[in-house]
């Protein structure tokens, strides 16, 4: 059978979700749990893979395993540290897979303007004057279907092509949340817009030379913000209930 976990996750202690040899990542804390469960090895597949220092309010992985009686949810978050937790699980078709049956993401990544000691580990500070209008101007330039390769380090021989679907600037108190859903996104992506956004506000970088890195694949926009900052917010399937 197969089954669907859905966790959240604080990336602070973790580079990614995807398994590597030599770093700590959400997936080996996962799959070793899980080997206490099934005294077997057991393979997960994870609907992102996700930026070292990256949360995740919600996040899908799906694994293979024979019937039993086990309440993941329970189990699991008996043997989890406390900044991974098992929000539910479900039983899918052997059809379903968490990362390609994946119809759209939704990621915010979180400016702060005014010093905050509770927020700094999930915010990127920044205390002088933005213009939001132009950050807001940049954003509307982004919906549709778009090559990112500027935004992205991935340089294999793949589309760069994504679709957003919506994309805007939210104010909450001394907050700045920018929000991107989109039906996939490339490596980096997400933190090298933002990156952009906010030299737009600062002044550094004019909206028309932000459009100048937007479908082509002729140079890359450089810099990009830190992971801690970012927070996979939502992904959504179909006939699969959050």
């Amino acid at each position: 059978m197969r089954i669907l976990l859905h966790l959240s996750f604080l990336g602070s202690n973790y580079h990614g979700f995807q398994k590597q040899k030599n770093a700590l990542t959400i997936q080996n804390v996962l799959e070793n749990k899980l080997f206490i469960l099934h005294q077997e090895k057991t393979n997960i597949v994870g609907c992102s893979r996700t930026d070292t220092g990256v949360n995740a309010e919600s996040f899908y992985c799906h694994f293979d395993i024979k019937e039993n009686t086990i309440n993941y949810k329970r189990a699991l978050n008996s043997l989890l540290p406390n900044d991974i937790y098992v929000i539910d699980y479900q039983k899918v078709s052997n059809d379903f897979h968490a990362r390609f049956s994946c119809l759209n993401k939704i990621y915010v990544y979180r400016f702060q303007t005014e010093y905050d000691l509770f927020k700094k580990d999930f915010t990127y500070f920044y205390c002088q004057f933005l213009d939001i209008q132009k950050m807001e101007e940049c954003c509307t330039y982004l919906k549709g279907t778009h090559n990112f390769y500027a935004f992205t380090t991935n340089d294999e021989k793949e589309s760069y092509l994504r679709t957003i679907f919506e994309v805007y600037l939210i104010r909450e108190g001394t907050e700045i949340i920018f929000s991107i859903k989109g039906d996939g996104f490339l490596r980096y992506m997400v933190r090298t817009l933002s990156s952009a956004l906010l030299n737009v506000g600062k002044g550094k970088l004019s909206v028309t030379e932000f459009l100048t890195f937007l479908d082509q694949e002729n140079k890359k926009y450089k810099e990009r913000l830190p992971g801690y900052a970012l927070t996979l917010k939502e992904v959504n399937y179909e006939n699969i209930s959050h």
